[in-house]
C-alpha cells in the first residue's frame, strides 16, 4: 500500500456506570525510534478476573509488563507479543502461587507496522477486526465469553494457571477504513459480530465504544478502538489521546497522586528475577512468607489493608504454603494417634501378661498369707481399641509415607522447573555462546522434570519457546516442506548419493550395488510413475564386456576439454561405465585402476575426470581421450607435496577441490597445492559428515554438508564461513539423522537429500 495509513484512536471505560477519563488497564505506545520498522505502534488492554482486593492495580502491573516487554524482546513481532504475554503471565502465576485467592488474566494486544497488523489475545479478553466491512472476534471460540467453562485448557486458556501459556497470535493485512477493537469479556461475551459490525458503519469515531457498551446493557466494560485511516503524519493521530491513556507514547508511566500508598503482596521470598522488577519465584520448599513490596510509581493501593503479613489475630498457620499445612495436621494426628493406642496397649499388656509389675507389688504386700492375685481381664472396649486401631494405625501411616513421598516429587519438580525457567531468562540476556550454554541447561532441567511428571503443557511449551530461542541463535532455517520422493525398501538398501541433471534423478546404492534412474515431474515435487525398471546397473550385470562387482561413485560429467557429450560416469571396482539418457550405458576406458589402493570419491571439471584415492593420499586426474580415459593420469599432486586423505568421505570441485574428512576437517586444494580453509562461525563442529556438494560458481556460490550427527544440511561461504543451518520442522517428524547424499539446485531453490533409504526434495530457503 503506497499511502500511510494513520491510527485513530478512542478508549472508554465505564466502572458501574461512571465513565472512568484515565483508564488504567489500556495502552497504545508509539514505537522508539530505533525499533519503529521492526516493532510497530503497540496497543494493548488486559483484564483481570477474581476476588481478590486491587485488581485495579494488578491489571495495572501486567500491561506495564506487557509494553515493556514487548520492545525490548529479541526476535520479530510475533516472538515479542509471546514473549511479552509470558512475562505477564509468569508474574500472575508466581502471585497466585503465593496466595490463596486465584486470579485469571486476559491479554488483547495489537502490533500495526505499515499495512500489518499482528494480534495476540489469551484469557478473558478479546478482539475483533473489521476488516474489508468483515467483522471476526479473535478468538471465535472462548469459554471466557462463550460461558462453556468445562472446555479443556486448550480451550481456556488464561494468564496466571500454568508457568507458560500459548497465546492466539495472528496476522491481518490492513486497508483504510479498516478497524480493529481490543475488548475486556464484559464487553466482548454480549456483544455478537453484527452488532459490532451496525455499530462501526454507523458510528462516528470517538462513540464506537461507548455505543457498544450500550448494546451490550452493560455497566462496565473497557474497550480499546483503533481505526486505521489514509493520513500523512501518525503524531497527530496518537499524540490527541496521549493525556487520556496511562501509559505515554514514548513507554514511561504516567504520574500518579503521590497521596496514594504502597501496594503489599505476600510473596515467597526468592531470588530476583532477571528484566522482571518486583517478580518473587515461586519456591519449592514451603517457607515462611515475606513480604513483597512494590513501591514504585506503578503500583498503588487505597489504604494498607491489603497487608498480608504480621497480622496477629490471623491463626498458626497463616503465611505457610497449603503443604506445609496438610503434613502438619496430618503428622498431629498420626502422632496423636500412636500415642493414644500405644497407652491403651500398654495398660492391656501390663493388665493381662503374668508376672507383671503390677502382680508382683500386691503378693509382696500381703505377705505370705496373701493368695495370688487373678490376672485382671482387659475389658471387651479396650480390646476392641486395639483390634480396630492397630490396622487404622497402619494404613494412616503408609498414606502419609505415601503422601510425604508425592509431596517430596512435587518439590523436586518445582525445582528444575524454576531452575530451567531462570536459566531461560539468563540466556534471553547473554551472548550468542553463553546463550547456547545455558540453553543447554534449560533442556537437561526440563529433561529431569519430565522424569518427575511427563506429557506437561508447561514443559512442552518452555521446550518450545527455548528450540525457538536456539534456532535464533545459531541461524537455523526449518524446512517447511520435506517431500519424500522415493523409499527404497529393499533389505540391504544403503543409499549413497543422489545426482540431478533436468528432469533425470540417479540414486546410487552402494549396500546393493546398484543405480537407479527417475524422472521428476514437471514442478519437481514428485516422480512420474516407473516405466519399466528403474534400474540403471546393478551388481552381476554386464555391461559391454564389464562385469559391475562393486560400485563406488558416480558424477555428471558435463562437455568440455575435448569430451563431446554429457554423460553420467559410475566408477566400478572393475571398470568405468558412461549412461546417456538417450542412449543407454555402456563401458569406457578408464587407465591404471589397478594401481588404486581405496578410491573413495569422484569429480568432474570441463571434461576431466578425478578419482580420489584416500590409501595413496592422491587424486588423480584423467584427461578425456576418444574412447574414454585412456592414458594414464596425472598425479594432482606433485611428488614431495605433504597431504593426508585418510579419513576422506567425499569431495567436491568447482575449479578447486575440496575433501570432506569423516572427522569433519574440509580441505581445500588449488593448483595441486593444499589452502588455508577455517570453518568459522559455526555453532557445533561437524559430527558424522558424509557429504559435500558444490559446483561452478556460476551455478552454485556456496558449499553444502550433510552433518548426519547433527541433523542438518550446513551452508557455508567458499572461503569456510557459516551462513546458515537447515532442518526440518520438529512437528513434521523428519529427522536428518542418517544423511548420506546431497545435490542442491541454487537457480531451482530445490535441495536434493539422502536420508536412510528414502529420497527428499525440501525447498531451498532464500537467502535473508
Amino acid at each position: 500500500m503506497n499511502a500511510k495509513l494513520t491510527p485513530i484512536i478512542e478508549q472508554f471505560t465505564l466502572v458501574d456506570g461512571s465513565q472512568q477519563n484515565s483508564p488504567h488497564n489500556q495502552s497504545a505506545v508509539r514505537a522508539p525510534k530505533d525499533t519503529a520498522m521492526a516493532k510497530g505502534n503497540l496497543f494493548v488492554l488486559v483484564e483481570v478476573q477474581g476476588d481478590a482486593a486491587g485488581l485495579d492495580l494488578i491489571e495495572k502491573r501486567l500491561l506495564a509488563l506487557v509494553r515493556d516487554t514487548y520492545y525490548p524482546a529479541r526476535g520479530g513481532i510475533t516472538a515479542g507479543l509471546r514473549r511479552a504475554v509470558n512475562t505477564a503471565n509468569q508474574w500472575l502465576y508466581q502471585y497466585n502461587s503465593a496466595n490463596e485467592d486465584l486470579l485469571i488474566g486476559g491479554v488483547a494486544a495489537a502490533v500495526m507496522r505499515e499495512d500489518d497488523l499482528f494480534i495476540a489475545q489469551i484469557g478473558p479478553a478479546a478482539i475483533f477486526s473489521s476488516l474489508n466491512n468483515f467483522i471476526r472476534r479473535h478468538p471465535e471460540k472462548s469459554a471466557w465469553l462463550d460461558g462453556d467453562r468445562g472446555q479443556s485448557d486448550d480451550y481456556a486458556p488464561a494468564l496466571g494457571v500454568h508457568h507458560f501459556v500459548e497465546p492466539y497470535i495472528t496476522h491481518l493485512q490492513l486497508q483504510p477504513g479498516d478497524a480493529v477493537i481490543l475488548s475486556d469479556s464484559q464487553l466482548a461475551g454480549q456483544v455478537s459480530t453484527q452488532q459490532v459490525s451496525q455499530t462501526l458503519a454507523a458510528q462516528k469515531a470517538g462513540t464506537i465504544a461507548r455505543k457498544l457498551a450500550q448494546t451490550a446493557h452493560s455497566r462496565s466494560a473497557s474497550a480499546l478502538v483503533v481505526q486505521f485511516n489514509q493520513g500523512k503524519d501518525l503524531k497527530p493521530a496518537l499524540g490527541a489521546l496521549m493525556d487520556k491513556l496511562p501509559v505515554s507514547m514514548g513507554g514511561a508511566s504516567t504520574a500518579t497522586d503521590s497521596a496514594e500508598k504502597g501496594f503489599h503482596f505476600a510473596l515467597p521470598a526468592a531470588m530476583p528475577r532477571p528484566k522482571l522488577p518486583g517478580f518473587a519465584r515461586r519456591q519449592p520448599d514451603p517457607a515462611p512468607q515475606q513480604a513483597a513490596c512494590f513501591d514504585d510509581d506503578e503500583f498503588y493501593a487505597a489504604d494498607d489493608d491489603f497487608d498480608t503479613v504480621g497480622d496477629n489475630e490471623r491463626d498458626e498457620f497463616e503465611g505457610q504454603s497449603p503443604f506445609s499445612r496438610i503434613w502438619q495436621l496430618l503428622t498431629a494426628a498420626v502422632v496423636g494417634t500412636i500415642a493414644f493406642l500405644g497407652g491403651g496397649l500398654h495398660t492391656i499388656l501390663q493388665l493381662a501378661l503374668p508376672g507383671s509389675p503390677t502382680d508382683e507389688a500386691s503378693l509382696k504386700q500381703a505377705g505370705r498369707q496373701a493368695q495370688p492375685l487373678a490376672g485382671k481381664q482387659p475389658s471387651r472396649r479396650a480390646l476392641l481399641y486395639v483390634a480396630f486401631g492397630l490396622p487404622v494405625l497402619a494404613l494412616m501411616v503408609v498414606l502419609a509415607m505415601y503422601w510425604y513421598k508425592g509431596y517430596n516429587k512435587e518439590q523436586e519438580y518445582l525445582t528444575a522447573l524454576n531452575q530451567a525457567e531462570q536459566k531461560y531468562q539468563q540466556a534471553q540476556l547473554s551472548s550468542p555462546e553463553t546463550a547456547r550454554a545455558l540453553l543447554t541447561e534449560v533442556d537437561q532441567h526440563l529433561d529431569e522434570a519430565a522424569a518427575i511428571k511427563t506429557d506437561q503443557k508447561e514443559i512442552t511449551a518452555l521446550h518450545t519457546v527455548v528450540d525457538e530461542q536456539r534456532d535464533e541463535i545459531n541461524n537455523v532455517q526449518r524446512l517447511y516442506y520435506v517431500p519424500e520422493l522415493r523409499n527404497y525398501t529393499d533389505a540391504g538398501t544403503q543409499l549413497n548419493n543422489v545426482v540431478v541433471q533436468g528432469v533425470n534423478v540417479y540414486v546410487l546404492d552402494k549396500g546393493l550395488n546398484r543405480v537407479f534412474q527417475h524422472t521428476l515431474d514437471d514442478i519437481g515435487d514428485t516422480l512420474l510413475p516407473d516405466e519399466g525398471s528403474p534400474m540403471l546397473v546393478q551388481q552381476g550385470q554386464k555391461v559391454d564386456d564389464l562385469a559391475i562387482e562393486k560400485l563406488i561413485d558416480m558424477v555428471w560429467m558435463p562437455s568440455g576439454g575435448g569430451r563431446q557429450t554429457s554423460d553420467l560416469l559410475v566408477l566400478d571396482r572393475s571398470g568405468l561405465i558412461e549412461f546417456d539418457p538417450d542412449w543407454g550405458a555402456a563401458a569406457i576406458a578408464i587407465n591404471g585402476i589397478e594401481t588404486w589402493k581405496n578410491p573413495v570419491a569422484v569429480g568432474s571439471y570441463f571434461g576431466n575426470f578425478y578419482v580420489l584415492d584416500a590409501g595413496a593420499n592422491q587424486i588423480y586426474r584423467y584427461l578425456p581421450t576418444a574412447n574414454g580415459y585412456e592414458n594414464p593420469p596425472d598425479p594432482y599432486f606433485a611428488e614431495g607435496t605433504i597431504v593426508n586423505l585418510s579419513g576422506v568421505v567425499d569431495m567436491a570441485i568447482d575449479g578447486a577441490i575440496y575433501a570432506l574428512h569423516q572427522d569433519g576437517r574440509i580441505q581445500k586444494f588449488t593448483g595441486g597445492q593444499p589452502v588455508e580453509f577455517q570453518i568459522t562461525g559455526l555453532d557445533e563442529p561437524f559430527k558424522n559428515p558424509t557429504a559435500i556438494y558444490t559446483a561452478l560458481d556460476e551455478e552454485v556460490q556456496y558449499l553444502y554438508i550433510a552433518d548426519a550427527g547433527n541433523k542438518r544440511i550446513v551452508q557455508l561461504s567458499k572461503d569456510g564461513q557459516f551462513i546458515r543451518q537447515f532442518k526440518p520442522r520438529v512437528e513434521d517428524e523428519i529427522v536428518f539423522d542418517n544423511l548420506q547424499g546431497l545435490y542442491v539446485d541454487e537457480i531451482g531453490e530445490k535441495m536434493y537429500a539422502l536420508n536412510g533409504n528414502s529420497l527428499y526434495a525440501p525447498n531451498l530457503p532464500s537467502a535473508p
